[in-house]
């Protein structure tokens, strides 16, 4: 083959290859964008089930819906870290390589000017506290930071917004005293025990069917209870 028609397809197939490199960074960029678009959203919505005061009741405890948010957001963020990670720079990891290679090969034919990839891998890792950290090991820095973020979360919201298993036992066989009048409660399969929120304050209430101890009629009363934690 002429040296001349060789070179040219070095140089196409070069050119192609800085294409593909650029097309998997370009992919890995819009991943990092699209998780920083939903962690905000899910951050905005964090902010909203707080304010508004919305929970759920789990095993007798208060969570606020927060957590679960937060929580979708450390899956969020390792599948999108597994995705670029494992996937797309593997895939920009092979067309460097490849790019390597043919400027290795246009250098042995003396174009020795062209060596971008090559200077690209040589200018990009950052040294830190002596450690170098090339591409991969930024790539595991950024979505350590980010998983920080509803991590942290996670404590406050673990230590301010739940609420532990309440005291009253709403099944209990004991009379209990409502407003100074002692009350006798229904059997529990009787679907006295429905638990309501008091949408205004947020708080929990246990609303059953009791009977005054005091009152020899048949007659029976609904009353409901605010819970208190402990």
């Amino acid at each position: 083959m002429d040296k001349e028609i060789y070179l040219g397809h070095l140089m196409d197939a070069w050119k192609q290859t800085v294409q593909v490199q650029m097309h998997f960074n370009e992919v890995e960029i819009k991943i990092r964008g699209l998780l920083i678009t939903l962690l905000t959203a899910v951050i905005a919505g964090v902010g909203i089930t707080i304010k508004e005061k919305l929970f759920i009741f789990l095993f007798s405890y208060k969570i606020s819906i927060a957590l679960f948010l937060l929580l979708f957001s450390i899956i969020l963020i390792i599948a999108f870290y597994f995705m670029e990670r494992f996937w797309y720079h593997r895939l920009l990891y092979g067309a460097v390589n490849q790019g390597k290679l043919l400027e290795e090969a246009l250098k042995q034919e003396g174009l020795e000017e062209v060596q971008l990839t090559a200077l690209i891998g040589k200018e990009s890792p950052i040294k830190l506290c002596n450690i170098d950290l090339h591409s991969k090991q930024k790539i595991d820095c950024f979505y350590a930071g980010l998983l920080l973020i509803p991590i942290i979360g996670i404590l406050v919201i673990s230590f301010s917004f739940i609420e532990k298993p309440f005291t009253n036992n709403p099944t209990s066989k004991k009379p209990i005293s409502v407003n100074k009048t002692t009350y006798s409660l229904l059997p529990s399969g009787s679907g006295n025990n429905v638990w309501r929120m008091n949408n205004e304050t947020g708080e929990l209430l246990n609303c059953f069917v009791g009977k005054r101890v005091d009152d020899k009629s048949p007659k029976v009363e609904p009353i409901c209870l605010r819970f208190k934690t402990e």
